[in-house]
């Protein structure tokens, strides 16, 4: 096979998409790039064509050669008699379409190659989910193809299809088992969702009730977990599903048998669609992970300031950064929500947590649709409890439970506002206060 025709170069498609610019099939300058042509000269052919089309001028043989002039370029891509030459190379304008589909073919299988190559190279020089991490990445971007625009018509008429769908139950949001909150608030496809408290005041403990409630209603649930042991999420599932006290279930021998009856029997029931993995150790594999699971409903990552990224990054603003960019494009790549937990900074005591004392607030921020902020008032005079919620404090201290202010701080689909709930910290449930239901 000559070098003018091969899997990675064909020169005479190049030479027929620049005759066929050149006799009026401008399809090429919508559907090519410059990178997209092996040869330099072809190269300069068609950025002077695109040019006078940004200038809004014709494109044929003299507008072009006088481009290629200025350009002092005419001579290089072989003169006038060249541009001719690929005039008549043109077969018929009909088939311009398939021409075009060959440059670019040959295009990817060419940047394709040089990505395996590159990647060949530095596998050396990391570890293995690094490499592939990186060549994943690399080969997203390949594939990612141009923007895609919509008319306005367009938009709206699957906005509407949307809302018919949610009102039909089609489409469903997925609750957070807590009554108060899901007036307000629910978690919509394509949406990050970030829950913040203060070190043990209950974030995961709240993704961990949200993320079995919607398994409990058959939705698949999957659960990225830096901080605790699976042994430790079977003993927070046994606590909320039987009510026995964990520390009494992490003690067994003082289990009495009606309580071993109750663990048996939530043993044998609890068959959720729900999965669990602490061996996910970087954003970039837990990506990889989702990607590779069949109708995932849901993603919950606990929790983003310990989780890492594949290439090791100093800077701690920029480590989330990368973070928060790449769990929001993978909300939107998988349609799905995701759940992302993240710290306060150091509080005094008392204060009410606001939007800025998340840590790195700022891509944490930017990148959630939805930002929930869950913390304990001061006492049961605290200004911060909704009227609806008086009283439930003093309730919740005396049966050694918490009392929890549940802050939807940022809402990029509604209101902002602030709910009540009550965490029994022994058992793992919540509680929706003003209804007293358990969920």
């Amino acid at each position: 096979m000559s070098e003018t025709q091969t899997a990675y170069v064909n020169v005479d498609a190049e030479k027929t998409v620049l005759g066929a610019i050149l006799q009026g099939g401008e399809a090429a300058l919508n559907d090519l790039t410059e990178r997209d042509f092996y040869r330099p000269e072809h190269r300069a052919i068609f950025r002077a064509a695109q040019e006078l089309r940004r200038e809004r001028q014709a494109i044929d043989l003299m507008t072009l050669g006088s481009r290629l002039a200025e350009r002092k370029e005419l001579e290089t891509v072989g003169g006038p008699a060249y541009l001719l030459e690929c005039v008549r190379f043109v077969p018929t304008l009909a088939n311009n379409g398939s021409y075009i589909g060959i440059v670019r073919e040959c295009a990817r299988r060419r940047e394709l190659k040089r990505i395996l190559q590159d990647t060949a190279g530095s596998i050396g020089q990391q570890n293995a989910d690094q490499a592939a991490d990186e060549l994943l990445s690399r080969l997203r971007s390949m594939t990612a193809g141009p923007a895609s625009w919509s008319d306005f018509r367009e938009i709206m008429s699957r906005t509407f299809d949307h809302l018919d769908g949610v009102a039909s139950g089609k489409i469903q949001t997925i609750s957070t088992g807590l009554a108060d909150l899901d007036a307000i608030f629910g978690l919509r496809r394509g949406e990050v969702t970030t829950i913040a408290a203060g070190p043990g005041q209950g974030k995961s403990a709240l993704a961990w009730h949200i993320g079995r409630t919607a398994a409990q209603r058959g939705f698949r649930v999957a659960l990225v977990s830096l901080e605790m042991s699976e042994e430790q999420y079977g003993i927070r599932a046994l606590s909320s599903l039987t009510g026995i006290p964990m520390e009494q279930i992490v003690a067994a021998k003082s289990l009495t048998v009606e309580q071993w009856t109750a663990i048996g029997d939530a043993m044998n029931t609890a068959r959720l669609p729900l999965c669990i993995t602490t061996s996910v150790s970087t954003i970039e594999q837990a990506r990889r992970e989702a990607a590779r699971m069949e109708h995932l409903d849901l993603l919950i990552i606990d929790y983003l300031q310990i989780m890492e990224t594949a290439r090791h990054i100093d800077n701690e603003h920029l480590r989330i950064s990368t973070i928060t960019r790449q769990v929001k494009t993978m909300a939107r790549e998988l349609d799905i929500p995701i759940i992302m937990l993240s710290q306060f900074k150091r509080l005094p005591p008392g204060q009410r947590p606001a939007l800025n004392d998340l840590k790195e607030s700022g891509s944490i921020e930017n990148d959630s649709d939805n930002v929930i902020l869950l913390y304990k008032p001061q006492g049961p005079d605290d200004e911060n409890i909704p009227s609806p919620y008086v009283g439930w404090y003093e309730a919740a201290e005396a049966r050694e439970q918490r009392f929890l202010l549940v802050e939807v701080a940022k809402q990029r689909m509604g209101r902002v506002r602030t709910v009540a709930a009550i965490f029994d910290p022994s058992r793992m449930r919540f509680y929706t206060p003003a209804r007293g239901d358990a969920r």
